[in-house]
């Protein structure tokens, strides 16, 4: 009977075969690593120098005026007139109007139904109060030029005395100088005694108009402050009936008779997360467009647009919103300051710090592994790419802050790097 051969007799051969194989592998995988070593890689770098370096928090809202009034009637009934400008037009949305004077309870008369009996003496004691603080104007203006003559006159007085000491000019000369002086003190005290009287007569023009108001109260609308018209809702001629209730600012500003804001300080209130609002503080500048791509190009230039307005947090609420889970944040910016409009929606850009000369680099410079920063460093002698373990600090826009890991004058590869392995050598296409 024939003996079988055995199992590893069969067996021993495929294994030898495919350990040749492996081992081929093996190499042509190492002479292709040696390879991408030695080949020549185009990569983009950039000279690192110190720059400004600025951190944000961004949000959106709306900018409202600081000051706004929805002014009714306290009665319901005709709307008998409406107030006029110097060309006969009546008050309408745009047109600014002025709010109480120093001593006075109202402000200028806008609208009145039903009660025109002391109308004509208010506008009239108006017009007066008016005219008395224009002639108080002058008044100063005239003190001032006194003053001015009084101090010449003085100098001169003083200088022909010592002339007349000295028997140069006669008696009669020095009569006619001293003369002068007086006078220029007479003016002096003209001057002040006329804006005395003009003040008495101001002081009781106000009390008469605040005895003509007092009857006009109920049926009457003056302005709360300086400010612009925003809203006008009603006509002379047409019954008015006050809103029964609104809910909200809008519903009041259909609803209301009148409706004016004071624009010379608008505000914008921020919803901003809790943890970026640990960052802000009372007085950090806030940069406001209608536009995201505004704000960033005006980061990028540092400089900003005629469409970029500048402000500043006014105050950082210590609450949190049970709602939004957020902190409201208000900003203020003055209207000589910008060309926003009240109700316009816009983005807002809030530097939290800024660093005056940082080494940062582009955040599409950073390769990460183990969740670690890196970069290549250029060697420009030898043209070989170092890995360079980095620590991050201050992160801006599309930039980050380099605290240790690099220097300033070394070129780091901001394109490319992801070809790249430690000591490959390559070639610089493009330097910034």
């Amino acid at each position: 009977m024939l003996r079988k051969p055995h199992f590893w007799w069969v067996l021993l051969p495929l294994i030898l075969i495919a350990a040749v194989f492996y081992r081929l592998n093996l190499l042509k995988q190492n002479a292709t690593s040696e390879e991408v070593v030695k080949r020549t890689i185009k990569v983009e770098t950039i000279v690192l120098s110190p720059q400004p370096l600025s951190a944000w928090v961004f949000s959106e809202g709306t900018v409202q005026a600081h000051q706004k009034a929805f002014l009714d009637f306290e009665l319901g009934g005709k709307v008998e007139s409406i107030a006029t400008l110097a060309d006969g037009t009546h008050l309408r949305e745009g047109i600014r109007v002025f709010g109480p004077a120093e001593g006075t309870r109202h402000g200028q008369l806008l609208a009145q139904i039903d009660n025109r009996d002391n109308l004509a003496a208010v506008q009239s004691l108006q017009a007066r109060l008016q005219s008395m603080r224009a002639q108080k104007s002058e008044a100063e203006t005239k003190l001032q030029q006194a003053k001015n003559e009084q101090r010449l006159s003085e100098q001169n007085f003083s200088r022909m005395k010592e002339v007349y000491e000295r028997g140069v000019i006669s008696q009669d000369e020095f009569d006619r100088i001293k003369t002068a002086n007086l006078n220029a003190h007479a003016a002096v005290q003209g001057a002040r005694s006329g804006i005395q009287s003009i003040e008495s007569e101001l002081a009781s023009l106000t009390a008469e108009l605040n005895r003509a108001t007092l009857n006009l109260e109920k049926t009457s609308l003056f302005a709360p402050f300086d400010g612009v018209i925003t809203a006008m809702n009603i006509s002379e001629n047409n019954h008015y009936y006050p809103p029964i209730s609104s809910s909200s600012d809008k519903e009041r500003e259909a609803a209301s008779a009148i409706v004016i804001v004071d624009d010379s300080q608008l505000e914008i209130q921020l919803e901003i997360n809790v943890k970026e609002a640990e960052q802000l503080k009372e007085g950090l500048t806030v940069y406001l467009a209608s536009e995201d791509e505004r704000l960033y190009a005006a980061e990028r230039k540092q400089r900003l647009g005629l469409d970029v307005t500048q402000g500043t947090v006014w105050s950082v609420s210590p609450a949190i919103n049970l709602q939004r889970r957020t902190q409201t944040v208000k900003v203020r910016v003055k209207q000589e300051q910008t060309s926003l409009k009240e109700g316009q929606f816009v983005r807002a850009w809030i530097e939290t710090s800024t660093l005056a000369d940082a080494i940062s680099l582009p955040l599409h410079a950073l390769s990460f592994r183990n969740g670690k920063p890196f970069v290549y460093v250029i060697d420009p002698h030898t043209q070989i790419a170092e890995r360079r373990d980095i620590q991050l600090g201050l992160q801006s826009i599309d930039r980050v802050e380099i605290l240790h890991g690099l220097i300033a004058g070394e070129r780091v590869v901001v394109r490319g790097q992801h070809l790249l392995v430690n000591g490959s050598s390559v070639t610089v296409i493009g330097e910034k």
